[in-house]
């Protein structure tokens, strides 16, 4: 699965779920950021995708991760 992400009005990805999980446990989403993936409707917020529910921004208690291959412009906090 490969999801794009809308965040502060600016289009990101795609991103692996792995990825997003990440991105999420650290902080760089939050579960309010809109995705959409290929076969959704539409955008909506990432607390709402299925794989992802649950999903919340609290600190990561391991070291933050690269992700290889990002955007150059993925949002960070």
């Amino acid at each position: 699965m490969q999801l794009h992400i809308i965040k502060n009005g600016q289009q990101f990805g795609p991103y692996s779920q792995m990825q997003i999980v990440e991105m999420l446990r650290a902080g760089e989403l939050s579960d309010g950021d809109l995705a959409w993936q290929m076969g959704m409707a539409a955008w909506m917020p990432l607390r709402e995708v299925q794989d992802f529910k649950g999903e919340n921004n609290a600190p990561s208690t391991t070291a933050a991760c690269n992700h290889s291959g990002q955007n150059a412009n993925a949002p960070r906090s």
